[in-house]
């Protein structure tokens, strides 16, 4: 009976909210693993391959600004969290959480503007293996910002009924949070693979 009772007492250490956010961050850092490593082996065997004009023409200067906006936007999740955590302000909260938002909505459509403008110069995912990998590494990012941009659209609706303490609001801000900063923090990295080396 006493085990029982320290089961039970100690089964949510860890909230099953954040649990299933890392397990899933887990699983999205093994499959950007998985992209990574083959971009990056098929480079260093087929160096020929990649010595195409596709990869002369990508917008280094533009995805800069764009790689800029979606560090900010970890800057404001973090200031609507500590808000949220400290002066259990509900609107201002909100105010940083609608600018990640936008952050992350001018990223998107930056990256579908660019992309509209390399399939236009010829660029596509049957032009060059350069190509295969580009569309595949950068869309499944902009796919998982999307899937973002909807976590972060939840939060919103959530921190904005009454009928929630704040604990539980500054909670949610938290776990959504995780999962963008993966978002964030991965760009750098595929940013630099693709477009940089």
């Amino acid at each position: 009976m006493e085990n029982k009772q320290r089961l039970s007492d100690n089964q949510h250490i860890i909230p099953n909210g954040l649990l299933g956010m890392i397990f899933m961050i887990s699983v999205e850092i093994m499959f950007f693993s998985g992209l990574i490593s083959g971009y990056v082996v098929n480079r260093a065997e087929k160096p020929g391959a990649w010595d195409t004009p596709w990869n002369h023409i990508l917008p280094v200067e533009q995805t800069l600004i764009n790689t800029i906006l979606l560090l900010v936007s970890a800057i404001t999740i973090f200031i609507s969290f500590f808000i949220m955590m400290k002066k259990r302000d509900t609107t201002k909260s909100r105010i940083f959480l609608i600018l990640t938002f936008v952050l992350g909505l001018f990223f998107v459509i930056l990256q579908g503007r660019e992309w509209i403008d390399l399939i236009n110069y010829g660029l596509t995912t049957t032009s060059s293996i350069f190509g295969a990998f580009f569309y595949t590494i950068i869309g499944a990012h902009g796919i998982h910002v999307i899937f973002g941009l909807g976590i972060l659209t939840y939060i919103y609706f959530k921190i904005s009924r009454k009928n929630i303490q704040p604990e539980e609001k500054s909670f949610s801000i938290l776990v959504g949070s995780l999962y963008w900063y993966f978002v964030v923090f991965l760009w750098p990295i595929l940013y630099y693979l693709v477009y940089l080396s």
